[in-house]
């Protein structure tokens, strides 16, 4: 018997899906606890992703390109262009029209991040009419 940590019932070992990372080797939510909360976060998850592919349709479909392209083998991902990581690199579009779809820079996560505030800083200097200096 173990309590479930989400609905505080007591529950046979075999409520509880197996997890090596646990001290008693069980997850901490019991099997029907575990997949209403999932099935909760993958609705929000579908919801925020589809309101992210309104938002920014030709930022989607350019998205959309390279995936086909990746799984077509007709690009292969490289190591992050500035420091080399080699997993958990993302494709950046400098632009999103359509004849630039597969002009990408493959960056990891931290560099993707900061290439996308330099855009933000940038476009805000340009809007306050302040030029950058490039050394």
């Amino acid at each position: 018997m173990k309590q479930c940590t989400k609905c505080k019932v007591f529950k046979p070992l075999e409520m509880f899906s197996k997890n090596r990372r646990s001290p008693d080797n069980y997850q901490h939510h019991c099997k029907p606890c575990h997949s209403s909360y999932n099935s909760g976060t993958k609705r929000r998850k579908t919801a925020n992703r589809q309101k992210w592919e309104r938002e920014n349709p030709k930022a989607h479909r350019a998205n959309e390109v390279v995936n086909r392209a990746l799984a077509n083998g007709e690009i292969f991902k490289t190591p992050c262009e500035v420091c080399g990581q080699v997993k958990f690199v993302r494709a950046h579009h400098e632009s999103y029209e359509p004849d630039h779809h597969l002009m990408i820079n493959w960056l990891c996560q931290e560099h993707h991040d900061e290439r996308h505030r330099q855009i933000r800083i940038d476009a805000f200097n340009k809007k306050l009419g302040i030029k950058q200096f490039k050394n």
